[in-house]
């Protein structure tokens, strides 16, 4: 049977009108006293396509900024997003940038139709044509919508037809089986059930037909994608658990994050016990409260600590105001990060990530102390929301501070990665001026250009470039801004192949038990062997396209690195390209570990594993 259902999700700022359009869309009603969205509602609206029915499953998702934190919880691939936008706002006031951002960070190229709603007000002026071109995952824009009047609304619908028409997966054919698990699931989320054991899951597949693992698992990751329930198979506690309504999870977030006597009394700190007084028993029974706990883990809310690990957490979020007494830093080797704005939530995740190096428990909510493994050095970090930056001191021994430094860094640029944030200013304060700063970029491109000495903005004094970059990086390891973003790409490239592998590998796993259940009856021409045939076919062809884009990718970015690589080097990486050209999905991992160690040497030699190990499987 074809697939003929998708995900679609209905994003943006608070108050801008998602749940009105959405009402508008599949009831065709408005009510001006439309209640906020709290958390995460779930609509079924089934559309006419093609003379075929297809399910759409909409998700409308809360504004509110204490919300965003969780968005992250069920924002997936292979979906359809809807941002809407406040005609009577700026771009900057919708945060259009930084949701565009998000999507493209948690959705990959899922296709992103922009909805300027309340034009009845105000008509909405942006740059079209320039975020087009910025972010080409966005598929179009109604320029003009007004749930109140009417208007623009069968073009909103038009724009998510032609979206879903674009999907890959819409006409996929999967066994009737299948289905039957989707309906008992959501029938069963229908009277009132939140969440579902793996065990029970596996057992309801084996009561339904479905029975080798390898079937169950690929069903959970579809389930996943289409939206009817949450999976996260790669987390070593949370995929014992699925997820059938997601109001059940940010709920029990939001009852944790906003309870006062956190705040007030506890500085933050929550344990297992407290969550028995926090969140509803019936609804949150003893053995269910520590998966919300885990949930709020991953996604970098709370970590655990002290010696009953996995039993006491803190919120940093849910810290005092009040700064505690950090000592002096005088003297200190200094770095901020500028933004516009400051993202909410920043220093939390911060804290949350580096908390094995917390020193004495000096944390508030907008700053922390950290020490060194070796205790030689400290370091505070704060956030200044007032100035939009966060500031970076490291004292102690010399010798380790700009090993601190970058241990540090390397930790924003993991937080600045995911969602992606552009336009993050690195700075360096000058020596016993440290109000006056210096883009640490700046000082990169000077030192590149030959030039010694600089007079910065801000003073009428002459300064070294050496001496203020050889405080935050080592020569060695200083590189251009291009060659930063090209281990990024990499990087991304890397994440985003290990999801495809895991499904890979179970692809294979199904298509070679299907083979042999084809060889078992026969060829004959039933309408089992032909559907276990048709996805063959379907399975090989896309490892055939798998793995012609994974040899165009590194080809793209071998053309792309060439003019800044060593004349040996070029030749013996285009001899390699050549190579590559030819190979087989056996030979290709090898000779694309030769050409990554060639570009950056025998320390990132593993940079492209998982890409080399995953052609194997192709």
């Amino acid at each position: 049977m074809p697939l003929n259902q998708a995900k679609v999700i209905l994003v943006g700022e608070g108050k801008v009108g998602k749940t009105s359009l959405l009402n508008r869309l599949i009831d065709n009603e408005f009510n001006a006293k439309e209640d906020q969205t709290k958390g995460i509602e779930i609509r079924r609206w089934p559309i006419q396509l093609e003379n075929e029915e297809i399910n759409l499953n909409v998700w409308d998702f809360g504004g509110q900024e204490i919300m965003h934190a969780t968005h992250q919880f069920f924002l997936t691939k292979r979906s359809i997003y809807v941002l809407v936008l406040d005609s009577r706002q700026s771009a900057e006031a919708n945060r259009l940038e930084y949701w565009l951002r998000m999507i493209q960070s948690f959705g990959g190229d899922s296709p992103v139709i922009v909805v300027c709603n309340q034009c009845d007000q105000q008509a909405m002026d942006l740059n079209w044509t320039g975020l087009k071109a910025k972010y080409p995952f966005i598929k179009d824009f109604v320029r003009q919508a007004s749930c109140k009047k009417n208007v623009g609304i069968e073009e909103v619908k038009k724009k998510i037809q032609g979206a879903v028409t674009g999907l890959p997966h819409i006409k996929d054919l999967v066994p009737k089986t299948w289905f039957h698990i989707k309906d008992s699931l959501e029938d069963q989320k229908e009277n009132g059930l939140d969440c579902l054991s793996i065990d029970d899951y596996r057992s309801l597949c084996t009561s339904k037909l479905v029975t080798e693992e390898t079937d169950q698992d690929l069903l959970v990751n579809f389930l996943n994608d289409l939206g009817v329930m949450l999976h996260y198979g790669d987390h070593q506690v949370l995929c014992d658990l699925n997820i059938l309504n997601p109001q059940w999870v940010t709920q029990g977030v939001y009852a944790i994050i906003n309870h006062p006597d956190l705040l007030r009394k506890r500085n933050g700190i929550v344990t297992l016990a407290d969550l028995e007084y926090i969140l509803d028993k019936k609804r949150y029974p003893a053995h269910r409260r520590r998966f919300i706990a885990d949930m709020m883990c991953k996604f970098e809310l709370c970590y655990s600590f002290g010696e009953s690990q996995n039993d006491t957490y803190m919120v940093p979020s849910l810290l005092s105001e009040n700064e505690q007494d950090t000592g002096a830093w005088d003297g200190a080797l200094g770095l901020q990060y500028k933004y516009d704005p400051l993202p909410a939530g920043i220093i939390s995740r911060f804290i949350v990530r580096m908390h094995a190096y917390i020193s004495q428990n000096t944390y508030w909510k907008n700053g922390v102390v950290l020490i060194s493994e070796n205790g030689k050095n400290r370091a505070l970090v704060k956030a200044d929301p007032a100035d939009n930056l966060v500031a970076i001191q490291v004292n102690g021994e010399e010798n380790g501070r700009r090993a601190f430094l970058e241990l540090i860094r390397a930790d924003f640029r993991k937080i600045h990665a995911s969602p992606k944030r552009e336009g993050v200013k690195e700075l360096v304060p000058l020596p016993n001026k440290p109000k006056v700063t210096v883009s640490y970029q700046h000082l990169v491109t000077l030192e590149k250009a030959g030039l010694e000495e600089f007079i910065p903005e801000g003073t009428d004094k002459i300064y070294s470039v050496k001496p203020l970059l050889d405080g935050v990086e080592a020569p060695q390891d200083r590189t251009p801004q291009e060659m930063d973003d090209e281990k990024e790409f990499l990087r991304d490239v890397v994440k985003d192949y290990s999801g495809h592998l895991r499904r890979q590998t179970l692809l294979t796993a199904k298509v070679s038990s299907d083979i042999k259940e084809v060889a078992k009856h026969g060829f004959k021409a039933t309408a089992m062997n032909q559907a276990i045939l048709n996805t063959l076919i379907d399975a090989i062809t896309r490892d055939n396209l798998q793995f012609a884009r994974a040899i165009q990718v590194v080809e793209e970015k071998v053309e792309e690195i060439r003019p800044q690589l060593e004349v040996d080097k070029k030749n013996e990486i285009m001899k390699l390209v050549g190579q590559l050209r030819q190979a087989d999905k056996k030979q290709a991992p090898g000779l694309i570990d030769q050409m990554n160690t060639l570009v950056w040497g025998a320390a990132g030699s593993g940079l492209w594993a998982v890409i080399a190990q995953g052609l194997n499987y192709l």
